[in-house]
């Protein structure tokens, strides 16, 4: 899961003119905790995608509550595929956006 995290990473920086090309290995040696704390958390869930045993995307979803309404809403916070999963959801009607965005706050 932590090496689909890099790939992802990978291409948000690809969309960068001074990328330097050099594969991100970042999640994997600085994540494992922090995976383990999502993991067991009852607030955010994992959602993954699989090919021929072979995880091929993602999506992190934040539940979080909403006081006023009395229901909880999700938060997708990273969705990732793969280049072999575009097919199968450009068949659902979605259209490659092609870029990446983050807001930055801490």
């Amino acid at each position: 899961m932590l090496e689909l995290h890099d790939l992802f990473n990978d291409y948000a920086s690809s969309l960068k003119q001074d990328w330097d090309q050099k594969p991100s290995h970042f999640c994997r040696d600085n994540s494992g905790e922090m995976y383990d704390e999502i993991m067991n958390s009852k607030n955010i869930y994992i959602f993954v995608a699989e090919e021929k045993n072979k995880l091929i995307g993602f999506i992190e979803v934040q539940k979080i509550s909403k006081l006023r309404k009395a229901k909880y809403n999700g938060v997708i916070e990273r969705l990732f595929v793969k280049e072999i999963a575009h097919a199968f959801y450009e068949k659902l009607g979605f259209v490659d956006a092609g870029k990446t965005y983050k807001l930055v706050i801490f």
